[in-house]
């Protein structure tokens, strides 16, 4: 069926995937900075994107924290630092990042799929 006539106010260049964690970010950051409130939980299924996203920049941190060590990619040789993490934070650093709980349904989800693809 096609879509009646509406305004859209906003268009999202980018996969899908990226505009819910978009959308997450916006969320939290209006709470804080318009409603005073932080969010304290988000209860989601494993999507490292959108973690990736709440978080906040190692960039930022390392400037505004003396001594911030920036963290590393496990090495693959002993006594090597190995490669900086990728750097993906947008959370403010004003706005405290979410702590995460696991969604249940999800993780069932996970399990039960693994189980029936075991050989019978």
């Amino acid at each position: 069926l096609p879509a009646p006539a509406h305004l859209c106010v906003k268009k999202y260049k980018g996969s899908s995937k990226r505009m819910e964690a978009q959308m997450v970010l916006e969320l939290a950051i209006q709470a804080k900075c318009q409603h005073g409130f932080a969010v304290g939980f988000i209860v989601a299924g494993n999507d490292s994107s959108m973690r990736a996203t709440l978080k906040h920049s190692h960039e930022h941190l390392s400037v505004v924290m003396p001594g911030f060590i920036w963290p590393h990619i496990t090495p693959k040789e002993d006594g090597r630092l190995g490669a900086k993490m990728q750097d993906t934070g947008k959370m403010p650093l004003d706005v405290p990042h979410p702590k995460w709980l696991a969604n249940p349904t999800h993780q069932i989800k996970i399990v039960v799929s693994r189980l029936f693809s075991f050989p019978k």
